[in-house]
């Protein structure tokens, strides 16, 4: 059986990893794309003086 594909997730990568190639993976788009990402993998949000993590991004 086929597992399903979580689209939404799918294109919030996609999107994230375009901006990595222009050279806009640091500003704050690519900052609220990986909010949003990890809201949708169930992570907590973010709180004041928390890190990005980029890796397995």
């Amino acid at each position: 059986m086929t597992r399903p594909t979580d689209v939404p997730l799918s294109l919030m990568r996609m999107a994230l990893a375009l901006l990595d190639q222009r050279g806009e993976g640091d500003g704050h788009v690519a900052v609220h794309l990986r909010a949003a990402i990890n809201a949708r993998m169930g992570g907590k949000p973010l709180q004041a003086g928390d890190e990005l993590d980029n890796e397995g991004q």
